[in-house]
């Protein structure tokens, strides 16, 4: 799981590791813009309540973002 605005712009961005889907708290410009992004690269979006990023990232600070990252595979 990555958290944060900056964090999860740059793992789209870098694109070294799959993302299972994209949570955002708003949809206002800042956060269209990184859905957008996400749905680019075929990840799915998710607005979710606040409540379910307190559960994710208890006493994180995630700026209303989180990414679920894809298991990395040992093969």
């Amino acid at each position: 799981m990555i958290y944060g605005l900056h964090a999860v712009r740059e793992a789209l961005r870098a694109g070294t590791r799959p993302l299972q889907r994209l949570l955002v708290l708003r949809t206002d410009r800042q956060f269209h813009d990184l859905a957008q992004l996400a749905k680019a690269q075929g990840v799915p979006v998710h607005i979710e309540p606040p409540q379910a990023f307190d559960r994710l990232a208890p006493g994180g600070h995630h700026q209303g973002v989180i990414a679920l990252i894809a298991a990395k595979s040992y093969d």
